[in-house]
């Protein structure tokens, strides 16, 4: 008899979330800011085994997945940077994830650019973040899957998309009344089956 999957929070928004960077990065209007880089070595997450400079690309990879676009902000301006952090202690493989992903970009970046990835602009960016997940497709959904979990669980996020959390002991939203006069194009219909 087969099991049923348990869900958690992560792998439905694993399963759920699937577009890719590319199509983020279409959305992005202006993103060639990296929010990391006006950060002091204290505002950085704390990232047992990460340098400055991994730590720094380490939130510009996470800008560029969910980048600053049409009133939303970046994935770093509601600390997914921390949340992801947090993670960290939890999950062994997301840390090899990222640090398999950051890796891969560095050595990118300086074998393209000469610089480090958060060095880059943001088109150079996307351009390493594509080849990142066509060469390692599995890591980059564990990344990105992580990304969009914290930035869509910010109360931030939930403002600005129109959420309403209601706790499960109360009755939560009101749906408006049903409006019956909706149903007449239908009723008007000639009958689309036969008896039987």
């Amino acid at each position: 008899m087969p099991t049923k999957k348990k869900w958690t929070r992560r792998s439905f928004i694993e399963s759920t979330f699937v577009t890719s960077v590319t199509s983020r990065a279409g959305l992005a209007t202006v993103s060639s800011v990296v929010p990391a880089v006006g950060r002091s070595q204290e505002e950085l997450p704390e990232l047992p085994g990460f340098d400055q400079t991994q730590r720094l690309d380490f939130i510009s990879m996470l800008d560029e997945i969910i980048p600053a676009a049409d009133g939303m902000p970046a994935a770093s301006e509601v600390d997914v940077d921390r949340y992801v952090a947090t993670l960290f202690t939890q999950d062994q493989g997301l840390i090899e994830a990222f640090e398999s992903g950051l890796d891969f970009l560095r050595e990118k970046a300086t074998e393209r650019h000469g610089q480090s990835f958060s060095d880059l602009n943001s088109d150079q960016r996307i351009e390493l973040l594509e080849q990142l997940e066509a060469t390692d497709p599995a890591s980059f959904r564990k990344v990105r899957g992580a990304v969009y979990e914290g930035y869509y669980t910010r109360p931030q996020i939930w403002h600005l998309v129109g959420y309403q959390p209601h706790p499960t002991n109360s009755e939560g939203p009101v749906m408006e009344p049903f409006d019956e006069n909706s149903l007449e194009r239908v009723r008007r219909l000639p009958k689309l089956y036969r008896d039987v």
